[in-house]
Formats: C-alpha cells, sequence, structure tokens
C-alpha cells in the first residue's frame, strides 16, 4: 500500500503500446534515461555554453547507475525524469511569462510524488520556487493541487494500510524503534550523513574506490564537494528550483531511518550540473577562459570514460547470461550481493522450522524462495549506545537472516554478537543468527557477522 499508482500506470502504458515483457520495459526505461539526458544538457545549455551542455548530457547518459536502473523494472527511471523536468521547466518558466511553463512543472511534480513518495521534495521544490519568484498565483494554484493530491494520497493509504507495518511508510518510520526520541534522530542523521558522504556520493558518480583505502577517498569527496558547494552558490541565483529540490531531497534522505544508495539515485542529474558549473567557475578564477572549459571538461570526461569503462565490463558480463540463470546462487552473471539474497532465502527453508518467522530485509525473496514466513529487519535499529540486539524481541521473530544486500545490519550487530548464535550459513555471504543463545556448530556469531562485512562489496559505515 505505500507504493504511489505512478509505477504500475506506467508499466501498464509499455504493456498496451510496446506489449508485454521485460525487454520493453528496459527500452523505454532507456528512452527515458536519453530525455532525461538532453534535458539536463539543455538547461546547461542555457545556462552556460554548448559544450557544457554536451558534457553533462554526455555523463548523465553514461552514468552507470542511471544505466542500471533503466535496466530494471524500478521506479528510478520514472521517478528522475520527473524530478529533471520539472526543475528544467521551472528554468524556462524563469525567462517566460507564459503561465504554460509553470503548469507543465506543477504537472510533472504531481507526477513524481505519485511515483514515489520522495516526490514530497519535487512538491515541496517548486512550491518554494514559486514563492522565491513572487509567481502568486500560481502558488496558489500549485498549493491547491498539491493539496488534494497529496494529502488525498496520504489519505488514502492511511485508510487502507490496516495499521500494519510495511504497509505505509508514515507508520513504519513511526515505529522505528526510538525514533520520536531526540538523540536517537540526531545518530541516525549522522550515521546516514556518514554513509552517503563516504559511500554513496562516489559510486552514484561512477567513480572507482580502491576498497578498504582512504586517500582516494577523501580526495574523490574533497574535489567533487568543493565543486558541489560553488556550483550550489551559482544555482541558487541562476537555477534556484535544483539547490532547493536537492536541499528537500537531502532532507527527507537524512530523516528516513534506513539508508540506501538507491534512494540518493534520483539526484544524479541534479548533482552533475551542480558540480560541473562549480568546477567551471573554479577553473575561470585559476585560469580564466581557458581555465574555465577545462576544469569543467575535465571532470565531465572523467565521469564519462569511467562510467563508459564500467558500462562495458557491464554488458562484456551480462552478455552471454540466459535468462534461466537468473536466480541461480553460483551464477557468474549474478553479483555477490543478489547470490547472497537467493542463498540466504534458501538457508531460511532450509533451517527454519514451517510457521517461523524471520525477520529480514529482503522479506519477498525469502518468501518465495525460503517459503517462510518474514518480519521487516528495517525496525533492528541501533540505538545510541545499545549493541544492535536489544530490539529484536520487539519484532516478533525468533531468527535474523543477514545477507550483503544489508551489510550494515552485520556491523550493527557486532557489538552484541557474543549474545547471538549462528544457525546457519551460505556462500557468498549469507548467515541465519538466532538470539539470546550462544555456542554453534557452525562457527562463533562474531567471526561469521565480520566474515558478511568483508564478503560486502560496499565496507559499513
Amino acid at each position: 500500500m505505500q507504493y504511489p499508482p505512478g509505477v504500475p500506470a506506467w508499466l501498464l502504458v509499455i504493456r498496451w503500446t510496446l506489449g508485454e515483457g521485460l525487454n520493453q520495459i528496459q527500452a523505454a526505461h532507456l528512452v527515458l534515461l536519453a530525455l532525461t539526458a538532453m534535458l539536463v544538457g539543455d538547461a546547461l545549455r542555457r545556462l552556460g555554453h554548448a559544450w557544457l551542455g554536451v558534457a553533462a548530457m554526455g555523463a548523465v547518459v553514461l552514468n552507470p547507475m542511471l544505466q542500471y536502473y533503466a535496466g530494471t523494472m524500478l521506479s528510478e527511471s520514472l521517478y528522475t525524469f520527473w524530478g529533471v523536468a520539472t526543475v528544467w521547466a521551472l528554468l524556462r518558466a524563469a525567462g517566460s511569462k507564459s503561465p504554460w511553463w509553470v503548469g507543465l512543472a506543477i504537472a510533472s511534480a504531481m507526477a513524481g510524488f505519485l511515483t514515489r513518495t520522495v516526490g514530497l521534495a519535487l512538491v515541496a521544490g517548486v512550491g518554494a520556487s514559486l514563492l522565491w519568484r513572487g509567481r502568486w498565483r500560481m502558488l496558489a494554484m500549485h498549493a491547491a493541487l498539491a493539496l488534494v493530491v497529496v494529502a488525498g494520497w496520504f489519505r488514502y493509504v492511511s485508510t487502507r494500510g490496516a495499521g500494519s507495518l510495511s504497509h505505509t511508510y508514515a507508520l513504519d518510520m513511526a515505529s522505528a524503534q526510538g525514533y520520536g526520541e531526540v538523540a536517537t534522530i540526531l545518530h541516525r542523521i549522522l550515521g546516514a550523513i556518514g554513509f552517503y558522504v563516504r559511500y554513496s556520493v562516489p559510486d552514484l558518480l561512477g567513480l572507482p574506490l580502491v576498497a578498504g583505502s582512504v586517500v582516494d577517498n577523501v580526495a574523490v569527496t574533497l574535489i567533487i564537494g568543493t565543486c558541489a558547494l560553488v556550483g550550489f552558490v551559482i544555482l541558487i541565483r541562476r537555477w534556484e528550483a535544483v539547490p532547493l529540490v536537492l536541499a528537500a531531497t537531502i532532507g527527507i534522505l537524512l530523516v528516513w531511518p534506513w539508508p540506501t544508495s538507491r534512494l540518493s539515485v534520483p539526484l544524479i542529474p541534479l548533482a552533475i550540473p551542480t558540480i560541473l558549473l562549480g568546477a567551471s567557475a573554479l577553473g575561470g578564477r585559476l585560469g580564466g577562459a581557458w581555465g574555465r572549459a577545462g576544469a569543467s571538461i575535465a571532470i565531465a570526461l572523467v565521469l564519462i570514460l569511467v562510467g563508459l569503462w564500467r558500462d562495458t565490463n557491464a554488458v562484456a558480463r551480462l552478455a552471454g547470461c540466459p535468462r534461466g540463470t537468473l536466480y541461480a546462487t553460483e551464477s557468474p552473471c549474478n553479483t555477490a550481493e543478489q547470490r547472497s539474497l537467493v542463498a540466504g532465502a534458501i538457508l531460511a527453508g532450509q533451517y527454519l522450522p514451517p510457521g517461523e518467522a524471520v525477520a529480514t530485509h529482503i522479506g519477498p525473496v525469502v518468501y518465495y524462495f525460503g517459503g517462510r514466513r518474514t518480519v521487516p529487519a528495517e525496525f533492528l535499529q541501533p540505538h545510541p549506545g545499545g549493541d544492535g540486539t536489544e530490539w529484536w524481541a520487539a519484532v516478533g521473530a525468533g531468527y535474523l537472516l543477514v545477507t550483503a544486500f544489508r551489510p550494515r545490519t552485520a556491523s550493527d550487530l557486532l557489538p552484541g554478537c557474543a549474545r547471538l548464535q549462528v544457525v546457519g550459513r551460505a556462500e557468498p555471504a549469507a548467515v541465519l543468527l538466532a538470539p539470546g543463545k550462544t555456542g554453534s556448530p557452525e562457527g562463533n556469531a562474531c567471526e561469521v557477522l565480520a566474515w558478511v562485512v568483508r564478503q560486502s562489496a560496499i565496507a559499513p559505515p
């Protein structure tokens, strides 16, 4: 019930126009990615130069994360398009007295909200932009429409959610342990900031990092962060919709109790022009016109070439993969994270008695492959001063499944690992745990949890 109707409606349109199948969905999502890149390129052409627009367009369309999600049935491609369409229309509205551009921005923001609930940031961004410009009549129309759409949707899910977890985002958020405590909220916000800065920013931009290295991670963060900060200030004066939407989205992501890189994927087409404009301004300070062009083009080329390299490697790795091996745990066509998901689900089916519930982040996968009842593990959040296991009894599950899909859970449980028992483990990185017990022929819980962290693609913050 927590998912808005935008994606199902979009998939229905694809089915009616292109036919049924994953290939048709992927084709439609690639078209959306191309349109998104074109809108970003057109915006930077208007703000700077044609070469800056071309550079931004190339960096967006070849971004590995955007390419990856364009190949899935998930909502990222559609929501990202609506987000970029919203801010692009507001840029066009800045130089026109016609209400049509503002109307397009409002419609795109509403469509974004009905695609993903985080689209509330788009709605807020449009309202703040209209307030910034003093477009009072359009602001009143936007506020009235937002009241109907946003309040109507939240009213609907509140009456259909039946008060159960994993049915509404608001209820899930309110049910997070200790969420009403200021200290807990601040603890989670700081943890989210660390996660997004250290891992999400380089990963989303496609920049390769050396595992366990600090120098390259810090250097990349400093360079990108400095350019982004300068670009952010420039955009406040020239394209205020982007910093407003970025600020609103980042605020929502930091408050949300369960940080993950996927949530920040739609920010990529907004972050890239921000970084390039900042690099252009810094280069201009150091070397005039040549410095302005050189700095922004250099960063764009890095993003484009690294993106092209990673995209090419992904195509080569997946080119010979038949669809029949999609869920095979030993298939090299899947990442270690994906194979861990399926291995963990099979593990739960093997070791859990029928009727037992397991806490997990991958409930549908566990039920499909393991046939066991699940409860959301999202509510096993660490509390300041706690050892990560204090909330286990509250979720009503006798077991917990930890995989490489969410290695952060393994690191959160490490302080209290001596109080856990390993029920089973599977390659590449999946472990089934039981609380309140010690000793296990399957291994020491502390060692096994550390093993999951090491096997994971991203080290925990």
